[in-house]
Order: C-alpha cells, then sequence, then structure tokens
C-alpha cells in the first residue's frame, strides 16, 4: 500500500454509488481517491468526459491487477439531477470495477474550488488527485501520479498539462496560452506552474489546509501550494504524468476565459489596497498579458511547429483574449459582481 488509509470526513451532501454501494470494509483498503467536478463540463465537449473516464477506468483497473485499489469520485451541483442519471446510466456501460470504485456526489450551489474540497472531504483514500473533466490523461498517468508518493517527503504532485494542438485553432492556443506544450521527459522536477486539473495530495496534508475560498475563478491552487511550501512540504512536478487539455470551446468560451481572467487580477488588485484599483493596474495588467502571450509564440514556435502564417494567427489569438481581458477588469470596475453572475467559466 502507498500510506495510511485516513478516515472519511464528512460533508452535507448526497450519494449517488455506481452501481450499488459496496462494503465499507472494501472501501477501507483504498490506496487513492481521484476527484473530479462535474463543472468544466458545461463548457466543453460532451465526448471528452467519457475520454476521461473511460482512460481512467483502464488506468484504475490496470493498477487494481496489482494491487493498488482507489476510487472515483464526481462531484455533480446539487440541481443537476438528470445530468447525474444520465452520467450513472454511461458509466454502467463501460465501468467494469469493483462498486466502490465509482461515486457521484451532489453539492449545494458549489463552485470549481470548491466542488474540489468537497469531493476531497468525501475521500477515503491515503492520496487524492484531482483532475477536471475536460482534461484527457494519458496511458501511464496514474501510476505516474502515485509513484512519487513512495518517498515519505513528498506531499505534492504536480502533472505536467497541455494543449493537443490538432487544429489551427487549437494550436494557436497552445502557442500563447498558459499551458506549456507537451514534452517527451520524464522523472521529477521544480513544480512551478501549478493547476488544479492535474494535481495529487497526501489526504492528511489536503485537509489540514484544502483550496482557499475566494471570489476569483481561478488561483486558489497556487495559494494553496505556496502556504504548503511555507509549512515545510515537499511539492514535486511530476514531468510524465500528462494530460491533454482542450482548447476553448469556441469563441464565447475563450472570451469568457480573458474576461475572467480580468475579472480575477482586479479583485486581487482590490485585496491588496483600501482606495479603488489604480487605472494603471489595469493598462500595465492588460499590456502583461498581450506581452506574455507574444513572447511564449516566439518561444514555443519551434516545439509547435509554427510556421509564418499561424504565428500570425496565433498573435491574433493571443490579441482578442488581452482584449477580453480588458474587458473583465472593465466590467468589474463597473459591478464586481457582474461577472460571476453572468460570465462564469
Amino acid at each position: 500500500m502507498l500510506a495510511a488509509i485516513m478516515q472519511p470526513g464528512r460533508i452535507a451532501q448526497r450519494h449517488r454509488d455506481v452501481p450499488d454501494p459496496a462494503a465499507e470494509a472494501a472501501a477501507a483498503t483504498l490506496d487513492y481517491s481521484i476527484v473530479v467536478e462535474w463543472e468544466n463540463i458545461r463548457l466543453a465537449e460532451a465526448s471528452r468526459a467519457t475520454s476521461m473516464l473511460q482512460a481512467i477506468s483502464r488506468q484504475m483497473q490496470r493498477l487494481a491487477r496489482s494491487g493498488v485499489n482507489g476510487e472515483l469520485l464526481l462531484v455533480c451541483d446539487e440541481d443537476d439531477e438528470p445530468r447525474q442519471r444520465a452520467l450513472a446510466d454511461e458509466a454502467r456501460t463501460f465501468w467494469t470495477l469493483p462498486a466502490v470504485q465509482l461515486r457521484v456526489l451532489s453539492v449545494i450551489e458549489a463552485r470549481y474550488y470548491e466542488k474540489k474540497n468537497a469531493g476531497a472531504a468525501a475521500a477515503i483514500g491515503a492520496i487524492i488527485l484531482f483532475l477536471d473533466s475536460d482534461v484527457v490523461p494519458e496511458a501511464d498517468w496514474l501510476s505516474q501520479m502515485l509513484a512519487p508518493f513512495t518517498d515519505s517527503s513528498i506531499d505534492v504532485v504536480g502533472g505536467a498539462t497541455h494543449v493537443e494542438p490538432a487544429s489551427a485553432y487549437a494550436r494557436a492556443v497552445a502557442a500563447f496560452w498558459f499551458f506549456a506544450p507537451r514534452r517527451d521527459d520524464t522523472g521529477l522536477g521544480t513544480l512551478e506552474a501549478v493547476y488544479a486539473n492535474n494535481l495529487a495530495f497526501r489526504r492528511a496534508v489536503f485537509l489540514a489546509h484544502g483550496f482557499p475560498t475566494r471570489p476569483t475563478f481561478r488561483g486558489q491552487a497556487t495559494e494553496l501550494i505556496r502556504t504548503l511550501r511555507s509549512h515545510g512540504a515537499g511539492v514535486v512536478l511530476q514531468r510524465g504524468a500528462r494530460c491533454e487539455h482542450p482548447p476553448p470551446n469556441g469563441l464565447l468560451h475563450f472570451v469568457r476565459h480573458g474576461i475572467c481572467d480580468g475579472h480575477d487580477q482586479m479583485r486581487a488588485a482590490a485585496a491588496t489596497v483600501d482606495a479603488p484599483v489604480p487605472w494603471r493596474h489595469t493598462f500595465s495588467s492588460v499590456h502583461w498579458v498581450a506581452t506574455a502571450g507574444f513572447e511564449r509564440i516566439r518561444a514555443r514556435s519551434a516545439a509547435l511547429g509554427l510556421t509564418a502564417p499561424s504565428r500570425a494567427v496565433a498573435r491574433i489569438v493571443a490579441t482578442i483574449y488581452a482584449i477580453s481581458v480588458l474587458v473583465g477588469h472593465l466590467l468589474t470596475r463597473w459591478r464586481p459582481g457582474f461577472v460571476p453572475k453572468h460570465l462564469p467559466i
């Protein structure tokens, strides 16, 4: 076994087990829990969720044959009963693991990180792994993520997430967005960019802190890792634990990402000053987004095989994103609650 099994936490929620619940004694042998929020799938392609579930099922079965057992928890909204029933029915068509290993959980009015916290509180595995509903892990992702935890000094493992440049649009996004291009290297390294869609913790370490509650859409994972490092936690990057992330699903989803990014920048700045956020913050932030995007395009050109026309397309897409960030700043200045209510991601 990878580590001592911790006792499950408690949270106000309803459970739907798929298939029928197994005995508690069987659950007590679990080494890991995979928590998947069922939020991103609302804006991404539904087929990606099926691909993710199938990939995870195969990997969990392979590990189970070697004596390493786990569970998968899918965390849905309380009012999403039709989606939960459809998910449970779909899962039954290919999920062949013991009954205890797939659970669909309901939480009330929970956002992205709140769903992850809820899933972690309900998990019973010694290691908690976080995936998103729109990422597809590569064939050995699970074993790669679990392997470093055999070292007792390691508390947190981050994987490598990338955008697959399968189309002109995806290639443009991969060229400037925050996920680095896919690489074939393996082994452990320093975790610099932190993404909650491909991240694992020792259960006791995570439950002692959890993702912080903030009025922003993203950034809580980075804040948590910063806190854990300050407490002496061992944090590493597992280069071989790769997941494919889709580009935003269409123009509206893409623009909303930028708007929410601008919203987060404004809310973060507002938390550090008593007076209204200076306008120079907006101008410098948007300038940085555009400049950083153009620099990434230049730096990633060879890795992604960009031609002169594809670099031009990437710059246009990066510019649209920077403009969307500006819109997020302006909307948040006008009405701080507008973006979370009307344009969430």
